[in-house]
């Protein structure tokens, strides 16, 4: 957790969850940094917090491996329990919870704010994966094997984002992709968005022209701004 400066346990505050989840990833860690979430913390009394839960690494192999063959399962719901127990904390607003993520963060993200879980009013997906058999084969098939009835197909067409559109009724939701992402294709966001306009879902959506993966150049210091602005927003702050 990194908490806003001059703490107090008797007040209550709203929590961004960070997330990432990805097979053998590690979010918490002792590296000193200054990122986004200390602008959140520091400027705008935010607590952001981040958890590794199943499929991270160096906690061992059962953890790490619990999501094999299985991807957008047991990461997902450890991110909401982790949220639940948050919301239990007595300096937090249990009606102010957001999460957000990048990547396969973006895609954690969006297979729990379509889980209806209730516990988070919003969240922020960059770039996240879609449906797996998107994404590209060599990372993709090391962990969900092969996309066919004689193997996992299954696994494959229960882990997509699209699936959960109906529960985004209860959130609100960004959602960010650069048109020329050359490791999550834009594909992936452009049929979250057609499932969503499907499921008559009201969301938020920002395309970056002609920008990769990072978001680099001008357009890395507008989507910040257009974040913090949502975050704001979700949580009623000035």
């Amino acid at each position: 957790m990194i908490l806003p400066p001059h703490f107090d346990s008797s007040k209550k505050y709203p929590v961004l969850l960070d997330v990432y989840a990805g097979p053998c990833s590690q979010k918490v860690d002792y590296a000193f940094r200054i990122s986004w979430a200390t602008y959140l913390a520091s400027t705008e009394q935010i607590i952001v917090a981040s958890f590794d839960g199943r499929g991270s690494g160096y906690q061992g192999d059962e953890i790490m491996h619990a999501i094999n063959r299985r991807l957008g399962t047991y990461e997902v719901e450890d991110q909401i329990a982790v949220a639940r127990k948050f919301s239990e904390m007595s300096f937090v607003d249990k009606d102010r919870i957001a999460i957000w993520g990048w990547s396969y963060g973006g895609y954690v993200t969006s297979m729990v704010l379509g889980s209806g879980s209730g516990v988070f009013k919003c969240g922020i997906a960059v770039a996240p994966v879609s449906r797996w058999q998107y994404y590209d084969s060599i990372y993709t098939e090391r962990y969900m094997g092969l996309p066919i009835e004689s193997d996992n197909l299954k696994n494959y067409n229960s882990s997509t984002v699209m699936a959960r559109a109906e529960k985004f009724k209860d959130v609100e939701y960004l959602l960010i992709h650069g048109t020329a992402d050359d490791n999550v294709h834009f594909q992936q966001a452009a049929q979250i968005a057609k499932a969503l306009v499907d499921a008559e879902v009201d969301f938020q959506a920002m395309w970056y022209t002609d920008k990769d993966h990072a978001i680099t150049g001008q357009a890395h210091k507008h989507i910040y701004t257009h974040m913090s602005h949502f975050i704001k927003q979700c949580f009623s702050l000035p």
